[in-house]
């Protein structure tokens, strides 16, 4: 799609897909603080929960999630930093 705007439109780098990037970064701050959210929650549960319960299973089980989606996250985010460092690059 990018190449395709590079070669037809590339005035719409500036005015549609630096933007649309603008937005997914800010996206992931929050993605961040609701993981972080989510695996509290998920120690909390295992923690506070008495014996061998289903709730101290969801509590590790919201813990491991929430850990491995901030991780993916965090490749991501590298990911849309470079990509929207080489878009400002280009549109200049």
């Amino acid at each position: 799609m990018v190449e395709n705007l590079m070669k037809k439109e590339p005035f719409k780098i500036q005015t549609e897909e630096i933007p649309r990037m603008n937005v997914v970064m800010k996206n992931f701050v929050i993605y961040r603080y609701v993981e972080f959210a989510l695996m509290l929650c998920g120690l909390i549960l295992f923690f506070v929960s008495p014996g061998q319960t289903i709730l101290k299973g969801l509590g590790i089980g919201l813990f491991i999630q929430a850990s491995l989606m901030l991780s993916l996250d965090f490749f991501a985010e590298k990911r849309g930093t470079e990509y929207l460092k080489q878009l400002i690059t280009l549109s200049k």
